[in-house]
């Protein structure tokens, strides 16, 4: 009898162990579904030709994709990250500056924004450290001829390109490529 009670004790540990394995196993899933993805572990990529051709003098134009439905804006949403790749022909004394857009609903439009963070010490008797944290738009100016990457986090479901001309008596000529990435 005793020898019995041990065998379903024994069985009972065995099932025990094997429920726990289980479920840490699925906790574990569930946890590496929400963290942020590993760097470099792309799972999909889109390039679009966005735009070339060319912008007239001192005006601000708004562009919003080649698969977009009117003035919508790119469609964004299953992805997490943007490349653009931004070649710009100007005359000399020209400045062109290209901004990107986010929108949730296609109408409302806000640039996109990052947080420049950091420590300044300042040594009164003893050191103190002071946290500065500053919002910057993400942009980029040209003022010749070149080509520039602006690479960003994706936020909303709609994004587009701001771009200005400012001090120009002719066209500026951008060519504007895309890649869409998801992590």
């Amino acid at each position: 009898m005793k020898k019995i009670r041990n065998i379903s004790l024994m069985i009972a540990l065995a099932l025990l162990s094997v429920f726990c394995l289980m479920s840490c196993a699925r906790e574990a899933e569930i946890s590496a579904q929400s963290l942020p993805p590993v760097p470099a572990s792309v799972v999909d990529v889109e390039e679009i030709s966005w735009y070339a051709g060319g912008v007239g003098v001192s005006t601000t134009t708004y562009y919003y994709g080649p698969t977009t439905n009117g003035t919508q804006g790119q469609n964004v949403l299953r992805w997490n990250e943007a490349e653009f790749f931004l070649t710009v022909d100007l005359d000399s004394g020209q400045t062109f500056t290209v901004t990107p857009q986010t929108s949730a609903d296609g109408t409302n439009w806000a640039d996109l924004k990052y947080t420049v963070e950091q420590y300044a010490a300042a040594t009164v008797a003893t050191t103190t450290e002071t946290y500065q944290a500053h919002t910057v738009t993400r942009q980029t100016a040209f003022t010749a001829d070149g080509t520039e990457i602006l690479s960003i986090p994706l936020y909303g479901k709609y994004m587009r390109l701001k771009t200005e001309v400012i001090t120009s008596a002719s066209k500026v000529t951008p060519t504007f490529k895309l890649i869409l990435k998801n992590k």
